[in-house]
């Protein structure tokens, strides 16, 4: 009763923002414009970068992902945000140095990259499955084996860790 008497003499006065009148936000879009020149760009260096306080960051962030205009995920302690849509692949230098050893030994197996490497099975196992998720290696089974090899993603990733 109370809240009907309360709606009844101050009349809701939320309405919905549209796309276009959400984008009008100068921090909302600069956030956006660093993001997306900047993937993986950490909470921190955006607050810094556009000078900010941290709850208008916050705010800003937390509906920008709530529409689905970034994403983030947290890496080592940190939140890192991305434009929506962007192929995330973090830099992880066992990562690197898998992909160097299959664009080097087209047709490796994971028992191979692990004695050539020094990184254990299980770590080699794990660092596989998120590049074969990612769409840089395909597995290729041959008898009790599986072969790896480097995807068009994957090589050109490949080419650039030889720069």
């Amino acid at each position: 009763m109370f809240f009907t008497t309360l709606s009844m003499l101050f009349p809701i006065m939320y309405t919905k923002m549209g796309r276009k009148k959400f984008m009008e936000n100068e921090n909302r879009l600069e956030l956006l414009k660093n993001i997306t020149e900047t993937p993986g760009i950490t909470f921190a260096d955006l607050k810094r970068e556009l000078n900010l306080a941290n709850g208008l960051v916050s705010y800003h962030l937390n509906e920008l992902e709530r529409r689905q205009y970034i994403k983030s995920i947290r890496y080592m302690g940190t939140r890192c945000f991305y434009k929506a849509g962007t192929k995330i692949i973090l830099i992880d230098k066992k990562i690197d140095s898998i992909i160097e050893n299959i664009g080097d030994n087209p047709g490796t197996t994971q028992s191979k990259i692990s004695a050539e490497i020094k990184i254990t099975k299980p770590t080699i196992k794990s660092r596989i499955d998120k590049l074969k998720k990612n769409g840089l290696i395909s597995l290729i089974k041959k008898g009790s084996s599986q072969k790896i090899t480097l995807t068009p993603d994957g090589e050109k990733k490949y080419q650039t860790l030889q720069q």
